[in-house]
């Protein structure tokens, strides 16, 4: 009677630690890739079973924002289904893992695919597990991309983002990485790694050399303080001769309640207009203030060092221009900077000529 009364105990341990959803991960090192016609994309996932014992697993696709004309399959570790199958049973033995492989094939007639990959145990669906795969195609010969964008935060531990710089030529090619963090409150800290290169916080740019057809991580961290409850960092990537392609992702860390569904980053950018922008020579910069404020208005190059300083001093409420004349200056990004209020912000903007 003992036997069986602990055997029943352990059983309904093993049957709550499945249903808190302890007892298996999902994971992927990559959800996004640049695609080529007719060629595949493979994407590598894993289930860890984390159990002490054997479990059955469910494996689903959901192939329903796949363009027509892609092709879309996967397999579950040794084995490939065709794409007509959407679903597979598998084994996978206690305390080990098995891989899935999603591989899209694309069509070039449209620029992007996804799918959801879903993984349960078997009788389990209120513990699936999911991931999203995207391809896209760029013409601008390089892509920067990043699943999560959004994270809540602890105070004085490190939140990591996790993006990739992707080369999507035939030639290996230089880029400028730069880290915007004007939206980080000043007692937070902020600084980024490329590759196995990770940067002191004071470093805002640097440039390194993605080989051919292939990528490089990019990790941006920020160490939260108990106040205020929000920062944004704005990590900008271009190729060192195409600026005017430049693609920025902002990332967010927030502290306490739950985050926006939409939340609204207060870039600041309402209160300065470039334009135009590209421009050659002359740049107008407009400032609309709702009440008098002390401003300082310069312009600065990717190092760091200002070469123009617009205005420093009091401004009354209301719209305002100044003018940047760049004869002399070479082509290039530069940003312009406004500072009022305790706050910064700046604004790339292009010289080409």
């Amino acid at each position: 009677m003992k036997r069986f009364t602990l055997a029943l105990i352990l059983s309904l341990c093993g049957l709550i630690s499945i249903v808190n959803g302890q007892d298996f991960t999902y994971t992927a090192p990559l959800t996004q890739q640049p695609g080529n016609h007719l060629e595949l994309t493979r994407f590598y996932s894993q289930i860890n079973n984390l159990s002490t014992q054997d479990q059955n697993f469910l494996i689903i696709k959901d192939g329903s924002n796949l363009p027509p004309g892609w092709t879309l399959s996967f397999c579950f570790g040794t084995t490939c289904f065709p794409p007509f199958v959407d679903s597979s049973e598998g084994l996978i033995p206690a305390g080990s893992f098995d891989s899935v492989l999603v591989d899209f094939i694309p069509d070039s007639a449209y620029s992007d695919g996804w799918c959801t990959m879903s993984v349960q145990p078997v009788g389990h669906p209120e513990l699936a597990d999911t991931i999203d795969f995207h391809v896209f195609f760029t013409s601008t010969g390089f892509a920067y991309t990043a699943t999560i964008r959004e994270e809540l935060g602890t105070p004085d531990q490190l939140t990591r983002f996790h993006s990739e710089l992707f080369n999507t030529t035939d030639q290996d090619q230089e880029f400028y990485v730069i880290k915007d963090p004007s939206l980080i409150p000043s007692a937070w800290t902020c600084s980024f790694c490329v590759g196995a290169t990770c940067y002191p916080p004071f470093v805002d740019t640097v440039t390194v050399i993605i080989p051919a057809n292939s990528y490089d991580s990019v990790l941006v961290d920020i160490t939260p303080t108990s106040q205020p409850n929000d920062g944004w960092a704005t990590m900008t990537v271009f190729p060192v001769n195409s600026p005017g392609l430049a693609e920025s992702i902002t990332y967010h860390v927030y502290l306490g309640a739950a985050v926006q569904e939409n939340p609204v980053i207060p870039t600041r950018h309402d209160l300065m207009t470039a334009y135009p922008n590209p421009f050659n020579p002359d740049l107008t910069l407009a400032i609309a203030l709702d009440r008098p404020s002390v401003v300082e208005l310069g312009i600065y190059n990717l190092q760091g060092g200002k070469v123009a300083d617009l205005y420093s001093g009091h401004l009354s409420a209301g719209q305002h221009q100044f003018k940047w004349q760049a004869e002399g200056m070479t082509s290039g990004i530069y940003l312009a900077r406004i500072a009022l209020n305790g706050q910064s912000t700046l604004q790339k903007v292009v010289l080409l000529k």
